[in-house]
């Protein structure tokens, strides 16, 4: 049976590093093959339909002109589409989904998969402090800290777009997303990753719990991965 991951987390909090560690940890334990992996998000999807100036992408750009956030009647016949074409057994899901609505329609669509959410939880001030420090290379969009002047490229360093209104992501975040995650988070599909510096952690157990194929997960894995000597150093 294929597998849906999906990574869920507020905006900043590091969702794109914790895939990537997930599927580094997965292919170096040989739990997983590269090509047999295939992770799709959504936003990159709706800014290629908005570049490609599809029928759909006209509709999704009128509404975020609006100010609103693209409607699930848009967003949801893309994430089937994209379902559908893919082959591989292992599909990631960037950031999807973020409301009760989008969840239900989820389940919806993915019968004969095997479901599983993985919740990235980040306190709100270690994000803020994250965000306030982070840069990219305006040219070749390359990650920079804020104390740095310049990237190798001689390219200037900005902030990302989207940090520039994080306030108010955040807040969306608590209003839509925090609701359906405090509804569905002792499901048995459901996980929690509490964790502050995942350049040191090991998610090997993570990564075996949601790969096992077993009827029997753990109704609510609740993860902090800093060994004791790294939270007194």
């Amino acid at each position: 049976m294929k597998k849906i991951i999906s990574f869920i987390g507020a905006p900043g909090c590091g969702k794109g590093f914790l895939i990537k560690k997930f599927i580094e940890t997965a292919t170096q334990n040989n739990m997983l093959s590269p090509k047999n992996i295939a992770i799709i998000s959504i936003g990159n999807i709706i800014r290629t339909e908005i570049k490609n100036q599809t029928k759909l992408g006209i509709k999704i750009q009128k509404s975020k002109r609006e100010g609103c956030l693209a409607p699930d009647s848009l967003i949801i016949p893309l994430l089937k589409k994209e379902l559908h074409k893919t082959k591989a057994s292992i599909i990631i899901l960037d950031g999807y989904p973020r409301t009760r609505s989008q969840f239900e329609l989820l389940c919806s669509i993915s019968k004969g998969y095997d479901l599983n959410i993985i919740h990235r939880d980040t306190q709100e001030n270690t994000i803020k402090k994250r965000i306030e420090q982070r840069r990219i290379c305006s040219t070749c969009g390359c990650e920079h800290i804020a104390s740095e002047i310049k990237c190798s490229c001689g390219g200037n360093l900005v902030q990302r777009k989207e940090d520039t209104v994080w306030t108010d992501r955040m807040a969306e975040y608590k209003e839509v997303t925090l609701p359906m995650i405090n509804e569905i988070k002792n499901e048995n599909y459901f996980y929690i990753l509490q964790e502050q510096n995942l350049e040191d952690c090991d998610l090997t157990s993570l990564v075996t719990q949601v790969l096992s194929n077993k009827d029997t997960k753990k109704n609510y894995l609740y993860l902090n991965m800093l060994s004791s000597d790294k939270e007194n150093n």
